[in-house]
């Protein structure tokens, strides 16, 4: 049986693991503000990250980690992600009323509250606890350090696939001003774009569907953007043994080229994420109105305290039903905890709705953070050790 460790040694290890993701992040931000990243620069790291690092870091991830028995094992983390959503939801909708915020505001709560980073922060903390002695806490009686982070990096790169669907379609919704209009901006804009087109002088019926056309394809490549492929394709890969084989068997085909070439591209994903979040703080725009102090305060109150002790109530209460991984358990609280996901600056950008008072929520949440983050962690590794 493990050995019980220090109540100061845990609380020591949170503060190192999140330091290390904080500092991280600062340094970004103090890259922005010395110039070193400019709005330019900060694009030109987005798109590397978006479409080559992160699906790097996906497929050598989830490829090497999942199977058939484990998918079927995984069932907990879209489950547990999807009631999240849903719980999320309605409180933040409840709230928006307590605080008589109208309509639009609300739906800008909700989606401050239910979205989280899922994927970069996650995956650093866990990287960097890997280096504690508290990786102990989180490891099977037969797993390694190394083989428990991979594990735990797989649970969280599986919430983001969820996390990609439901941002770019539930997320599109809530940053609406209203169902009609947005609508008929739609399809304004489709028509617009279609006046470059041989149907310019089409009738109107046609000029719709194409329209219609136009936006489901748009909407299309937003859902199934690089990442979500190459984790489409590492599961392909990871339940086909053949595939796996030519992958990720030492002897297999790939092995020494191509896995290899992956893994070192998906190695620099999580740093590079890191310093770009950082930078991208200093530089978004942020409104300091007080209808907006009200919004920004109502969500980090929900998605920094509300969101995760019901998150970790319903884990730990659920655990005998969900798993008995101490990594899923650990990954599924911490997914509860974690601050807004910062991609949802993208769906404010697509939308043109809520940007410098996305910007504020992102800035402050992710200061609170530093210390909320802290306090989880360290919460969640007693509770580990003196009750799992």
């Amino acid at each position: 049986m493990l050995d019980k460790l220090p109540v100061g040694t845990l609380i020591l290890a949170s503060i190192e693991s999140t330091s290390q993701t904080l500092l991280t992040i600062g340094i970004g931000y103090l890259s922005a503000r010395s110039g070193f990243l400019n709005d330019k620069s900060q694009k030109g790291l987005q798109k590397l990250t978006i479409n080559v690092l992160t699906p790097a870091l996906l497929f050598a991830n989830v490829g090497a980690q999942i199977d058939l028995q484990k998918l079927i094992t995984l069932w907990a983390v879209p489950a547990f992600y999807v009631g999240y959503i849903c719980i999320g939801f309605i409180i933040a909708l409840m709230a928006g009323k307590i605080c008589k915020f109208d309509w639009a505001a609300c739906k800008f709560v909700a989606a401050g509250v239910i979205f989280q980073n899922t994927t970069s922060l996650p995956i650093a903390l866990i990287q960097s606890m890997a280096s504690t002695r508290a990786i102990a806490l989180l490891m099977r009686e037969d797993d390694t350090p190394s083989a428990a982070t991979s594990r735990g990096i797989s649970f969280i790169l599986i919430a983001s696939l969820l996390s990609n669907l439901f941002r770019y379609s539930v997320g599109t919704w809530l940053f609406s001003d209203s169902d009609r209009k947005r609508t008929n901006e739609s399809d304004s804009e489709d028509g617009e774009l279609l006046d470059t087109t041989p149907l310019l002088n089409a009738t109107p019926r046609r000029r719709k569907i194409a329209g219609m056309a136009v936006s489901g394809w748009h909407r299309a490549r937003e859902i199934f953007n690089p990442p979500l492929l190459a984790a489409i394709v590492a599961l392909i890969v990871g339940i086909t043994p053949p595939l796996k084989h030519l992958f990720f068997s030492q002897d297999g085909v790939f092995y020494s080229s191509l896995t290899a070439t992956i893994r070192q591209l998906g190695q620099a994903c999580i740093p590079m994420v890191m310093i770009t979040l950082g930078a991208e703080l200093y530089t978004l725009p942020r409104d300091t109105s007080s209808s907006t102090k009200e919004m920004v305060t109502a969500i980090i109150l929900l998605k920094m305290l509300v969101m995760p002790i019901l998150g970790g109530a319903a884990v730990l209460s659920l655990r005998q039903w969900v798993t008995d991984d101490p990594m899923m358990l650990f990954v599924l609280i911490l997914l509860a905890a974690s601050p807004t996901a910062i991609n949802l600056m993208t769906i404010s950008q697509m939308t043109r709705r809520y940007e410098s008072e996305t910007a504020t929520v992102l800035f402050y949440s992710y200061l609170v953070a530093a210390f909320t983050l802290t306090i989880a962690v360290s919460a969640i590794l007693l509770i580990f050790q003196y009750k799992l």
